[in-house]
């Protein structure tokens, strides 16, 4: 190998990642909820799965025992969420969504009731527990396997078990997480996004180029990342299915939200984060190739026209 040209030798590499990727396709939607799950945001989980491959396939050498693929990348998942949790727990407590941050701690008091209690309960807990309890109670792995995933030992996942558990019989019997149905939630930006959302809605390219910057950045999340040009916009006209963007909320979060038609109505398919600089769009962050993104996900409202309550 080693007279390649550099560009034989990028072919093989890209070769090599999407017969990696394909490997790991099944456990993917399992790392997500995972994810998930440890941060709070279908978002920021998947972000963190897209770390974890992309760790994982420079790394894939270190892996001795192809038969342990699925802990291995757990463990790699984990470490990269309490990464991001302490990196989060560093941050000052609130800016300006507009500059890119998009939740806030105390945004769990604002997000309504929804069915997934397990999850907005497990939110509750110090990382290592609400790992050991996501790992044993929710993806079924054994004492050993929880305790190598999150670098403990067997006394240390069964303590964790326990004090979480005891966390969640008393919140559950206190009634959970309380939250305000009359609330409002934020949506900074609102009157652009609004203009954003009804151009695309309508494909008026035109009027959507006066809402970007020249410099604009797409990061189309498990693709690429590139200049925010019209190629993304003729792209999404040419989805084979039907489709409509919309102003929402994912676990609290305000993002655009795809809504994808299907047979029995409208879903949710996947979400657009969006970074704002002296008024226009600045970074747009679209997952919509992740069709796993928000099937657990609490998304309001659940579709295009359904009424929730928000100010601008």
């Amino acid at each position: 190998m080693k007279n390649q040209r550099p560009s034989e030798l990028g072919s093989a590499v890209e070769a090599l990642k999407r017969e990696f990727l394909q490997d790991v396709e099944r456990l993917r939607p399992r790392l997500h909820r995972y994810c998930t799950g440890m941060t709070g945001s279908a978002l920021d989980g998947e972000d963190i799965v897209q770390e974890t491959l992309a760790h994982a396939f420079f790394r894939l050498s270190t892996l001795q025992d192809p038969g342990a693929l699925k802990g291995w990348l757990f463990r790699i998942a984990h470490n990269k969420c309490i990464d991001f949790i302490r990196a989060r727990q560093r941050q000052p407590e609130h800016t300006e969504a507009a500059e890119g941050s998009y939740e806030t701690p105390d945004q769990l008091e604002a997000q309504r009731a929804t069915g997934e209690a397990l999850e907005a309960l497990l939110s509750l807990l110090p990382p290592k527990e609400r790992a050991a309890l996501l790992l044993k109670d929710v993806f079924d792995y054994s004492l050993l396997e929880t305790a190598e995933i999150i670098d403990s030992s067997l006394a240390g996942v069964k303590a964790a078990l326990h004090r979480g558990r005891s966390r969640l019989k008393a919140e559950s019997s206190a009634g959970g997480v309380q939250r305000s149905e009359a609330a409002p939630r934020s949506f900074p930006n609102r009157a652009l996004l609004d203009a954003y959302v009804e151009s695309f809605n309508a494909k008026d390219w035109g009027r959507l180029q006066t809402l970007i910057r020249e410099d604009a950045r797409l990061e189309l999340v498990g693709f690429a990342e590139l200049p925010l040009g019209s190629s993304y916009q003729t792209n999404y006209a040419a989805l084979p299915w039907e489709w409509r963007l919309g102003l929402g909320y994912v676990h609290g979060e305000p993002v655009v939200i795809h809504y994808r038609k299907y047979a029995d109505g409208w879903r949710p398919h996947s979400a657009i984060r969006v970074q704002v600089r002296d008024g226009q769009l600045a970074v747009v962050r679209d997952y919509v190739h992740i069709d796993y993104l928000l099937e657990s996900s609490d998304v309001d409202p659940p579709a295009p026209g359904v009424g929730h309550s928000h100010s601008a």
